[in-house]
């Protein structure tokens, strides 16, 4: 189970700390004016606190984690620290919590982490690699220009009555059986807003009553329904264990939302810069604005898994990779299927589970090195080279790397089959690297690694 982020007693100094940070992201002119007079520009702002609490060094990475650094050991400066290094240790805990008890499902996502740190660099960092989403309506109503996931427009909402809740609990109890606990640790939304089911609060009930946990919310709609937040901030703030997202598409919406809520009521909110004139906009060219812009770059998607659309009953299995004209949402799309209801849901899920995530590569499977990456060799190990700059290591043991190195030369050149790397690899090492066996544990090693990839398809 996940801990809460935040001490009760820090929720005031941690929230005024935050209220800060987000004005120097999300406010044009903030950071110049508390460059100059940090002070004077928290009084003018109303800010509660003295330049000892709101002074960081750049974070740095410790043990693979985000590291904040304050200034002076102030105590609203360290608590807020203390605040974000949970959330840094939440997303982990996230990564684990999401791995599926299915076995092949399981290999399956593991080898696409491993695709991920090759192909996304250190953006893969990011990815929870959620394994299980839901969609509660079809399309979108805001249209933002940015839409890295280019829903269309709102065409259909998944109301709550009786047959639906039904349906709806199937699925999630389809998912639980299938995947494990792991999807619940799910969204009620992906490329769609969740608030534009108007009954996303019953279903919400009956999500928590089958998997006992809180989804996480992203919405670009907080302004226009202010009233209903705050009974969902409640519910947020009461668990404390997960965030919400707020996309804020402009500066009147910035300031309206620090209007409405207090800095307490947002403490467990992201508020994600998504207009150009904003210090921190993170907007990438993924989806529509990759499309707008010409060009594509990075991905938005955190789904290695299912997601599945209640109005239109559609599943479709998909898995972060780089946008391009190709892949324009940042995802591979595998598998497409339309389900009647629980039962064939749990068909479908099955069958796509067979079909798309081998635990080991069949005989006649066609493999090579995946494309792109390069082998850099050293002294005492192997470094995998992607093409974003990144170094993966093939962490095995010294005593082996003269036969993986080889290895890697054998699937660098062409598709083969698996009897025909062995046998070049036997010709390459003179039978020194073992035989068929040993071979095969090395090929299938490198496969669950992410490092190869297959002529059929098999990702």
């Amino acid at each position: 189970m996940l801990k809460k982020l935040v001490k009760a007693e820090d929720i005031y100094e941690v929230a005024w700390v935050k209220r800060t940070m987000e004005y120097e992201t999300l406010i044009p002119g903030f950071h110049e004016e508390a460059a100059n007079d940090t002070n004077g520009t928290l009084k003018k702002y109303g800010i509660p606190l003295k330049e000892e609490a709101v002074s960081y060094y750049p974070p740095i990475l410790e043990d693979g984690l985000v590291k904040m650094r304050p200034v002076y050991q102030d105590p609203a400066a360290l608590k807020y620290a203390e605040f974000m290094d949970n959330k840094y240790h939440m997303r982990e805990e996230l990564k684990i919590l999401n791995v599926p008890t299915n076995k092949a499902m399981k290999k399956w996502r593991d080898r696409q982490i491993g695709r991920c740190a090759m192909e996304l660099g250190a953006k893969y960092q990011a990815l929870v690699q959620a394994n299980f989403a839901i969609e509660m309506s079809e399309g979108c109503s805001v249209g933002c220009e940015f839409c890295g996931l280019n829903a269309g427009r709102l065409k259909s909402v998944f109301r709550y009555n009786e047959e639906n809740s039904r349906l709806f609990k199937d699925v999630l109890r389809a998912g639980k059986d299938i995947i494990g606990d792991s999807a619940g640790y799910s969204t009620l939304y992906f490329a769609s807003e969740p608030l534009d089911n108007p009954d996303y609060e019953l279903f919400l009930k009956d999500y928590r009553e089958v998997f006992n946990t809180l989804p996480q919310i992203t919405t670009a709609t907080a302004t226009r329904n202010i009233d209903r937040l705050r009974g969902l901030l409640k519910e947020l703030n009461e668990d404390g264990t997960m965030v919400y997202r707020f996309s804020l598409t402009s500066l009147e919406a910035t300031k309206k939302i620090f209007e409405e809520f207090t800095p307490e009521e947002l403490v467990l909110v992201e508020l994600l810069p998504q207009y150009e004139e904003a210090p921190g906009c993170s907007l990438v060219d993924v989806g529509r604005k990759g499309e707008k812009d010409g060009e594509y770059e990075d991905t938005i998607s955190c789904i290695s898994g299912f997601v599945l659309n209640m109005c239109t009953h559609k599943i479709r299995l998909t898995t972060p990779t780089w946008a391009s004209k190709e892949h324009p949402t940042g995802e591979y799309i595998l598998d497409e299927d339309v389900f009647e209801d629980g039962e064939d849901l749990r068909r479908i899920l099955n069958e796509m589970i067979k079909k798309h995530m081998p635990e080991i590569i069949k005989p006649k499977e066609r493999l090579r090195l995946r494309k792109g990456l390069t082998l850099k060799e050293r002294e005492n190990d192997i470094l995998i080279c992607a093409p974003k700059g990144t170094e993966y290591r093939v962490l095995i043991d010294q005593r082996s790397n003269e036969a993986y190195k080889e290895m890697i030369k054998c699937v660098s050149e062409e598709f083969r089959t698996k009897r025909e790397i062995c046998k070049e690899f036997l010709e390459r090492t003179g039978s020194q690297g073992g035989g068929f066996e040993m071979v095969y544990f090395i090929i299938n090693k490198l496969w669950a690694m992410g490092i190869l990839e297959t002529e059929s398809g098999i990702i």
